[in-house]
């Protein structure tokens, strides 16, 4: 579990079809721990110095944007949550739903706006003020529009993470809020279910 505050911003230094190699800036994670890279939760699997390795699976490098690194690219680094830590942005899993390309940039005086284009049917998902991650950063839905949403980035986000370094056209990983998910998941498979849908409960919401 992670919280989509980037402490560091990592360098990849090779990549393989089966293996990511990334410069992270901590000495002292230790084999079997948790980084998120990019909103992606990986499993060190060794180290040497302040390089370390960690496995890809097929589905990961297809799935999100790790797919698509190559050599002294920038990636958004945190470590898992600890019991005790502060949660600063909100509660992410480091599970992906999407890629997702940033659609429009526009600078407004200090701060960024930024549109992602998302899969129509995670639009359910979104919640104006709402949280969502990207590229494993916590940050809160602007609006919501008919193809994606919009975030406003402070400098500090641009400044210590890669939205600084993206461009139009440029694929995001994108990860949905898990309380919305969870709920929504839970709506829909109850109102899969005829029964549930009956003459009283159609009065008592006003239809």
């Amino acid at each position: 579990m992670f919280t989509g505050i980037i402490q560091k911003l990592g360098k990849v230094r090779s990549v393989s079809p089966k293996m990511i190699a990334v410069e992270a800036g901590f000495t002292d994670p230790v084999v079997g721990e948790s980084i998120a890279i990019n909103g992606v939760c990986l499993t060190v699997k060794r180290s040497a110095g302040n390089i370390f390795y960690f496995d890809t699976m097929a589905e990961t490098r297809r799935a999100t944007n790790l797919g698509k690194l190559k050599a002294n690219d920038r990636v958004n680094l945190e470590r898992a949550l600890k019991i005790g830590d502060s949660v600063g942005g909100h509660f992410v899993s480091g599970h992906v739903d999407e890629a997702a390309k940033i659609a429009k940039i526009t600078k407004q005086t200090d701060l960024f706006t930024a549109e992602i284009k998302v899969d129509r049917s995670n639009l359910k998902y979104l919640v104006p003020k709402g949280s969502v991650a990207i590229d494993g950063i916590s940050l809160t839905v602007l609006a919501v529009t008919q193809t994606g949403f919009t975030v406003s980035l402070i400098p500090l986000t641009i400044k210590e993470t890669t939205l600084g370094f993206k461009k139009v056209g440029a694929l995001v990983n994108i990860e949905y809020d898990q309380l919305v998910k969870s709920t929504m998941n839970l709506l829909i498979d109850k109102f899969r279910n005829s029964s549930y849908i009956t003459t009283k409960f159609l009065k008592e919401k006003g239809f």
